[in-house]
């Protein structure tokens, strides 16, 4: 533990002055204050104000390395080669995790399928600062990406993320989505659909209400609505129409990238953290065929 800080204290409590001296630490490289941070616990075990505020710092730190090292340049995984601009839509947007190309790595190889099917029309529903939107674009020559999100704001992310791409013409930011919209967007053809939205997913994946889905190959998301994941309703809802693969929050080994051999162990493991709350499982949906 550095000596600007306290071998021990309740950050719930107040500390004059403990943010500057933590910023101060952080910046001098004094990694223990992680150990500090991960303490920080308000009595019901929620992490606190304070936890979030110095994970956000160090992550933010890692952040900034890599895209100095790399240029922005995702270095491995089915987006390899994309440029990613700053500053991001969502947090810090896994950023560090994602131009290493670790990011979500559970969900890779059906990703990799995808683009070696050369579907031509992808809708990324929750798509955030269009990460996902943008890398289809990519490795989907002839495909028309349209990306949602409910934070309007999101659309200028996705934008300057398409044209730093060179797929500005082919990534259209469409706001949010509702079952009536996502019916008419699969009612002419199928489409991969790649959903993450925070539980909305339970209006949204519904063949009676959007018949269309019978025949679209998804990657869904699940989430936890009221304590209970969305899992369960979802798989009853698709099995009759979609072979389901249901993939689990895995492992990966930092180790083994390249970009990350400058890294401290504890470093390399802060950056592909993807600070879930509870175990995350996705959908790889395909229809019967």
């Amino acid at each position: 533990m550095s000596s600007d800080l306290p071998s021990s204290i309740r950050l719930n409590e107040p500390q004059p002055g403990l943010f500057q001296r933590a910023t101060r630490a952080l910046s001098q490289r004094s990694y223990p204050l992680l150990h500090l941070a991960c303490e920080v616990m308000d009595h019901s075990g929620h992490r606190s104000i304070a936890f979030e505020h110095f994970y956000g710092l160090i992550r933010s730190d890692l952040t900034a390395r890599i895209l100095v090292q790399t240029g922005g340049c995702v270095q491995s995984g089915p987006f390899m080669g994309m440029t990613l601009t700053q500053p991001t839509f969502w947090g810090d947007g896994d950023i560090g995790s994602f131009v290493v190309g670790l990011y979500e790595q559970e969900l890779h190889q059906a990703l990799r399928g995808i683009m070696s099917s050369g579907v031509n029309k992808v809708l990324n529903v929750g798509c955030a600062g269009g990460l996902y939107a943008v890398g289809l674009a990519r490795c989907l020559p002839d495909a028309q990406v349209e990306a949602f999100d409910i934070a309007l704001d999101a659309g200028p992310f996705v934008d300057a993320l398409a044209a730093a791409n060179g797929v500005g013409d082919r990534v259209q930011f469409r706001g949010g989505c509702d079952p009536g919209i996502l019916a008419a967007a699969v009612q002419k053809s199928p489409a991969f659909i790649l959903m993450d939205c925070e539980g909305y997913e339970l209006e949204l994946v519904d063949p009676l209400r959007v018949p269309g889905l019978r025949e679209c190959t998804m990657i869904i998301e699940t989430h936890q609505v009221d304590g209970v994941s969305t899992e369960g309703l979802l798989l009853e809802r698709l099995r009759p129409t979609h072979e389901i693969q249901i993939v689990s929050q895995g492992p990966r080994n930092p180790h083994c990238e390249p970009t990350l051999r400058g890294f401290s162990n504890l470093e390399q493991w802060l950056v592909v953290n993807e600070n879930r709350q509870y175990e995350q499982t996705w959908l790889i949906c395909r229809p019967h065929s």
